[in-house]
């Protein structure tokens, strides 16, 4: 494996761990708005989102090294 795949790679993965978080977290925020919903009935939901937000960071950070390394 050549340093700049795994630069991509790495970069990459920090991105879609960091999808992850957000995709955690953020739907946390809404919790205030609905307090009547409780962690646990929420949970399935906050994990969803996290999955999705998992995929969309890793391919959104992969989109835009390569959109950069054409230029």
């Amino acid at each position: 494996m050549k340093l700049r795949q795994l630069i991509f790679w790495s970069v990459r993965l920090t991105g879609s761990c960091a999808g992850a978080i957000l995709g955690f977290y953020l739907p946390m925020s809404l919790m205030v708005a609905f307090l009547e919903i409780g962690y646990e009935q929420a949970l399935p939901w906050l994990l969803l989102s996290a999955v999705v937000g998992l995929f969309a960071g890793g391919f959104a950070v992969g989109k835009l090294l390569r959109l950069h390394r054409k230029r």
